[in-house]
């Protein structure tokens, strides 16, 4: 997990490491490498939340006192919660 500022940025570090990675003849995983963006600026359509560690990180807004609006989230995950109820009935 890389953490960027910009999507011009993730580009390039999303190459960077995809380049790395070739050198070492490894691959990244094709549906697990991607770029997320949880900030709604960018040219380009990206997944808006991913999924870790049983976890789901999204973006959720509400008032910051005298910064405006932005907050990323952290939710236990629809899969997660999943198997936490089928545990429970058994």
């Amino acid at each position: 997990m890389v953490h960027c500022k910009t999507e011009k940025q993730a580009k390039f570090v999303l190459r960077s490491i995809e380049q790395r990675m070739r050198t070492c003849k490894l691959k990244l995983h094709p549906t697990k490498t991607k770029i997320v963006n949880l900030t709604g600026r960018a040219t380009e359509r990206y997944p808006r939340k991913y999924d870790f560690l049983g976890f789901t990180i999204k973006p959720c807004y509400r008032m910051i006192q005298d910064r405006g609006m932005a907050m990323v989230g952290t939710f236990v995950s629809t899969q997660s919660k999943k198997r936490i109820f089928e545990k429970s009935e058994s």
